[in-house]
């Protein structure tokens, strides 16, 4: 893939009176107006750090923020964003090794982060990996792998994690074995546990604390799962199969077909699965609803669905290869709808890949460079 390169000409005009230059106009991608920008922040466990980087809407390639945040913990993996009711944007990230997660405040004209005025730091479980803002942003939830569960937290305006419930093991809701992956819409979540094959089912109450659906949850998956993604119109799941190497589709059960099955329980679609790469990781969902994407870890490649529009069943296209040895981790789409980051494991960068919105195609794009290698997981802020 091309790696874009910034170029500019100097060039000086001479008369007998003066001497002077001109200089070239300011590059638009570097020009800070917080109307034209979004923010982008990727995780780096083995060196403590979260890098940031602006995305200017007229040209697409971040641009990395030359402020870093060392000290980000010790292990930092999990990252997700909210938007406070102060109208602040905030970025938290889950330490994987000391059971916690941190909370940054974004400074709007620079993407930099930076500490609230009172730290922001809450407990969690043990070995928190995926976090997810629930879309009020009134409340965050992160699932610990190390303990079965998932911990839940409103989000106060300024900033603060407060665990939900009372008591003993407060804001703790027991999953599977091995919780990882973790999606969340208006009024349900749903989790992957990898050590136990399944995926845990939850109704949130309007306190945002997660009800287990009984005589239901969990649903069975395929063998590993490990992310889980719900379609935009609140129909649909899906949910990534390392092992199998398979995506397993399901139907979700609203109010008016709630029978058989409660509401919001999952229902296999048929077929219950569909191929994808080798060792499929992370799921992303097109903001129209219409295609779907699953970055695969062993054959580095990115697989392209499109969606059945009245089934939510998914049709496989073509897999699209990166650079060998990449091992693709996570995936973002950007809320244009007009770019995929692919975040790349074994390497120092992240790959921009341009889609084709009339049918989802992968067009080409470019390589951002990481400042150190394993970059993990990665946050997009509007």
């Amino acid at each position: 893939m091309p790696r874009h390169r910034l170029e500019s000409e100097h060039c000086e005009v001479n008369n007998p009176d003066f001497t002077f230059a001109i200089l070239p106009p300011p590059d638009p991608r570097l020009t800070v107006d917080p109307a034209r920008f979004r923010y982008m922040y990727v995780t780096m466990p083995f060196v403590a750090d979260i890098q940031g980087y602006r995305i200017n809407f007229a040209f697409p390639p971040p641009v990395q923020i030359t402020q870093n945040i060392f000290g980000a913990g010790f292990r930092p993996i999990g990252i997700g964003h909210a938007v406070l009711s102060n109208g602040r944007k905030a970025v938290y990230v889950a330490d994987y090794q000391v059971n916690q997660i941190n909370g940054f405040t974004i400074d709007q004209s620079s993407g930099a982060l930076g500490n609230f005025q009172k730290p922001v730091f809450a407990a969690t479980g043990t070995n928190p990996l995926h976090i997810t803002v629930h879309p009020s942003n009134r409340f965050l939830y992160v699932t610990n792998q190390g303990s079965n569960d998932v911990s839940a937290y409103s989000i106060s305006p300024f900033g603060d994690l407060v665990p939900l419930g009372a008591g003993v093991g407060t804001g703790r809701i027991p999953a599977g074995i091995s919780p990882v992956g973790i999606a969340v819409n208006a009024g349900l979540a749903y989790v992957a546990n990898t050590g136990s094959n399944d995926i845990s089912e939850y109704r949130i109450d309007d306190n945002g604390m997660l009800q287990e659906i009984p005589l239901h949850s969990p649903v069975k998956a395929g063998n590993q799962p490990q992310r889980v993604a719900i379609h935009p119109n609140g129909r649909f799941v899906y949910v990534t199969n390392a092992v199998d190497n398979t995506v397993s589709q399901y139907t979700i059960t609203d109010a008016a077909h709630a029978g058989t099955a409660p509401f919001g329980a999952l229902v296999p679609m048929q077929p219950a699965t569909v191929p994808s790469g080798i060792s499929p990781v992370a799921v992303a969902i097109h903001p129209s609803g219409r295609f779907v994407y699953v970055a695969n870890a062993s054959d580095d490649t990115v697989t392209p669905y499109t969606v059945d529009e009245n089934t939510g069943s998914l049709k496989k296209g073509f897999d699209v290869s990166l650079y060998q040895g990449l091992k693709p981790n996570d995936l973002a789409i950007d809320p244009s709808g007009k770019d995929l980051y692919v975040v790349c494991y074994n390497t120092s960068e992240i790959e921009r890949h341009s889609i084709d919105v009339q049918n989802g195609g992968l067009l080409g794009g470019n390589v951002v460079p990481t400042p150190f290698a394993n970059p993990a997981l990665l946050t997009i802020v509007p």
